[in-house]
């Protein structure tokens, strides 16, 4: 229930925020019975919230099963606080090494090279050292 749900996150928004600490939020995959799971939901949740006191974690294999990796770099950029790298075709959350998959990952980088300052997490669940290696060396070449 969207309702339940939002109570919880401002709850917990407030819980965190008296203690100085973040609330970050995952987008989910599509399928699962989850809320938060595309931008709009997302958007419509930072609306009702009223409050800036949760931030987003994307999963960018998650936002790829819903076409919208970029949409959510674009709509999103000033409440992502973290990151979870992976890969996938776009048909299942199949957490495949970096650049292994169809999401486009220049966009990406191009996000945590211009002041990024959270958090990024390599998930895959193969190529896991090459995903990383990988990582660090595409974000060294954008920084110059």
């Amino acid at each position: 229930d969207w309702r339940l749900n939002l109570e919880a996150i401002a709850y917990l928004g407030d819980e965190a925020e008296a203690r100085g600490i973040s609330l970050t939020v995952e987008n989910m995959p599509p399928g699962a019975s989850c809320m938060l799971v595309d931008v709009d939901e997302f958007l419509r949740m930072f609306r009702e919230l009223g409050s800036s006191r949760v931030g987003v974690a994307l999963d960018v294999g998650h936002a790829n099963l819903v076409g919208e990796v970029e949409r959510f770099l674009d709509a999103l950029a000033n409440r992502i606080t973290h990151l979870h790298l992976h890969d996938n075709l776009g048909d299942e959350d199949s957490h495949l090494g970096i650049e292994r998959g169809g999401i486009g990952w220049d966009r990406v980088w191009s996000f945590l090279s211009e002041g990024f300052g959270g958090v990024a997490v390599v998930e895959s669940i193969q190529d896991v050292v090459e995903s990383y290696l990988l990582a660090r060396r595409r974000l060294k070449s954008k920084r110059g």
